[in-house]
């Protein structure tokens, strides 16, 4: 992969993200913001064992890089 190819799929790539991002913030309005209601009060405040603890970000990461 050259150097225009990488600028080419990085332009894509952020493109994506902010169009995502756009209709997401669009359906959330449209259902009220129910959407960040509910993500706001039952994942925001998620909290790990003792076991978990020490390594929260670990977890995370993982479960972010296997969405």
């Amino acid at each position: 992969m050259n150097i225009d190819e990488f600028c080419v799929y990085a332009a894509s790539l952020l493109a994506g993200a902010i169009n995502a991002r756009a209709w997401s913030s669009y359906v959330d309005f449209l259902f009220s913001y129910a959407v960040s209601n509910f993500t706001e009060t039952h994942v925001v405040h998620w909290t790990a064992g003792p076991p978990l603890a020490r390594s929260e970000i670990y977890i995370f990461t993982a479960i972010f890089i296997n969405i």
